[in-house]
């Protein structure tokens, strides 16, 4: 099955078996997952057809064919983007007016919510396993109903983000001693006999060091026993975050793994015994990141519902409020709140980006 995206110009063309001039049926309907594709179209329930529009070509040069673009006809026609499974296109080749098995073009095309260029928009480029991460996003944004332009330029952009342009799938452990120290279950180990006499890592920095490393696990050990984590003394490094939006903590990391085996009932998982899944295998750092965005937002229940509320930098302010909470910036992107998401201001340039090639934004 061909896959193709919504803003891409379509073309249905065949080698025709008549002269240049003579006028060919067709058709091209936008039909729901319940559409039986196995067969031809007037054997199908019209309930599961959600748009049908029949057009005639001519022949020329051999050739019969029809363009359009799926995202021209779901705006012209009010149609819901998020129902549509599949595009049929027929061209009566043989013209005869029947449908023919043996003569006749009928194709199936596969709707992709996100795409390649979706990704470039951004600016995000050199990916690893970038089809990996494709396939992932489309099958997982749909499991989640991060499945409209808005809510895709939304969580496009805050993933884009959070992991360094699809290319970092896990909290990074190197954290500067004078920073980890400021934490007071950290501070009381290193001051312990225990902590007091081990040797830290030098951290380098363009040839210089710059400080220490911070001593692991114990510093995460430390930076995540929290109650509301469900985190024992010894989980913080364990269930440190991970994933294309982090993750973090055993009850986190518990509820995921209920919701994902409930969801993919062929491909059970134990992210508990298996964490470190969550960062080495993209489908695992995509689907963490969907459960994230549906049920950990900061401000509660899912991020979709601040994500509906529009392209404007309130709206991304307001989102990225949602994925990593807020605090006094000492050079804040919008200073006239008086705290806001770390890195917001690349958080709405890489917003902004997609926005415009979604159209959703001049």
């Amino acid at each position: 099955m061909i896959k193709k995206n919504i803003y891409e110009c379509v073309t249905l063309d065949v080698t025709a078996m008549f002269d240049d001039g003579q006028p060919l049926k067709g058709s091209i309907a936008f039909v729901t997952k319940e559409y039986d594709i196995k067969l031809p179209e007037d054997k199908n329930k019209k309930e599961y057809i959600l748009f049908k529009k029949e057009f005639t070509v001519e022949v020329k040069d051999d050739i019969a064919e029809y363009k359009f673009v799926i995202k021209k006809i779901i705006d012209d026609n009010n149609i819901k983007q998020e129902d549509i499974a599949y595009v049929k296109g027929w061209i009566d080749v043989d013209g005869e007016g029947e449908y023919d098995i043996e003569y006749d073009l009928e194709v199936f095309l596969e709707i992709e919510l996100i795409t390649k260029d979706m990704l470039v928009a951004m600016g995000c480029t050199n990916i690893e396993k970038e089809e990996e991460l494709l396939e992932a996003l489309n099958k997982y944004c749909k499991q989640y109903e991060i499945n409209t332009p808005i809510r895709i330029a939304h969580f496009l952009s805050q993933t884009a983000h959070e992991s360094g342009g699809f290319k970092k799938f896990e909290e990074d452990d190197t954290y500067r001693e004078s920073i980890a120290i400021q934490n007071s279950c950290y501070k009381k180990y290193r001051e312990s006999p225990e902590g007091k006499d081990i040797v830290l890592e030098p951290m380098i920095k363009d040839g210089k060091q710059v400080d220490f490393k911070c001593k692991q696990p114990e510093y995460f050990n430390c930076k995540y026993y929290k109650e509301d984590l469900g985190n024992s003394p010894e989980d913080g490094h364990k269930y440190r975050g991970r994933g294309l939006i982090q993750i973090t903590g055993r009850t986190n990391y518990q509820g995921f793994t209920d919701e994902y085996n409930k969801k993919n009932q062929n491909d059970k998982q134990n992210f508990m015994d298996n964490p470190d899944l969550v960062s080495t295998n993209i489908d695992y750092s995509v689907a963490s990141a969907c459960y994230w965005w549906n049920n950990l937002s900061a401000r509660g229940g899912s991020v979709n519902k601040y994500a509906d509320k529009g392209a404007t930098k309130i709206d991304v302010y307001n989102v990225s409020w949602c994925v990593n909470a807020r605090q006094k910036q000492k050079k804040p992107f919008m200073p006239e709140y008086s705290e806001e998401a770390n890195g917001l201001e690349d958080r709405w340039n890489k917003f902004e980006k997609i926005a415009k090639y979604l159209g959703l934004i001049k």
